[in-house]
């Protein structure tokens, strides 16, 4: 038997332990191995949040895990490919693209004839035809701001924290009154990435969380402020509510930089 640290009080705890005995934190993330309930975790991760929080999930199973390690895990799952397999799967044959390719030769061919018989003398109109107005593109409206609303993270992390008694059915429905919210909080960087052509803020409100607790998708105007941000700093954002969560950290969209 060992000792291992509870990530969420620092509690020295058995690696056998289901739960740390001070905090009630679940242990499952210590395990050394993914698992098959772990794999089905990270792929109910992938398919509700997408690829970064799947390869967040994969990495807190497996603390030593490299993140190449973790992508090329949560793509091969992703691909339906065993865990271990490397490289990527296996070219399927874009079938509609072929169809598209043979549509495109066929038109060419027949427009070729047309504009040859067309083109001759004896089979010119006798009259220009008209050729239709062209159409103006249309231009879709932008969508009206969202207006900022007052909710506290407080407020959210009292019904979504992981130490409270909310069943999932109530937090699913509490959450109707928050989604699509504008909010603007202020934290403290946990980290910042471009990956998957997404890029994110990952920001702690609590002092003793272990990694972050909200997730900004920000809009990619904000890239030159975020270059600037590093781990640790105490930061200010706006954002759209858009998923909770409470293992997993509550997700904002529409994200910018104050």
């Amino acid at each position: 038997m060992a000792l291992i640290k509870c990530p969420e009080c620092s509690n020295e705890v058995s690696d056998k332990a289901a739960s740390c005995p001070k905090c009630g934190h679940p242990l499952q993330a210590t395990a050394p191995q993914p698992t098959a309930d772990s794999d089905t975790l990270i792929k109910q991760t992938l398919s509700r949040y997408g690829k970064i929080a799947a390869i967040k999930v994969y990495r807190t199973h497996n603390p030593s895990a490299g993140l190449a390690d973790a992508k090329q895990y949560v793509e091969n799952l992703a691909a339906g490919l065993p865990p271990g397999t490397l490289g990527k799967p296996p070219q399927q044959a874009d079938v509609g693209g072929c169809l598209v390719i043979l549509a495109v030769i066929a038109l060419v061919a027949v427009f070729g004839g047309l504009y040859v018989w067309y083109s001759s003398p004896s089979s010119a109109p006798s009259a220009p035809v008209a050729q239709p107005a062209a159409a103006s593109p249309s231009v879709s409206a932008p969508s009206p701001d969202v207006p900022l609303s007052s909710i506290s993270w407080s407020e959210i992390d009292a019904i979504y924290n992981l130490k409270n008694k909310y069943t999932d059915l109530q937090k699913d429905e509490s959450w109707k009154q928050y989604k699509g919210k504008k909010i603007r909080w202020s934290g403290t960087v946990s980290s910042v990435a471009d990956s998957f052509g997404s890029l994110s803020l990952q920001v702690k409100m609590n002092p003793d969380t272990f990694t972050s607790d909200v997730l900004v998708t920000l809009k990619e105007s904000q890239k030159s402020k975020a270059l600037t941000l590093k781990e640790g700093d105490f930061v200010t954002f706006t954002g759209i509510l858009d998923r909770w969560g409470s293992i997993l950290p509550i997700t904002l969209n529409e994200g910018e930089i104050d």
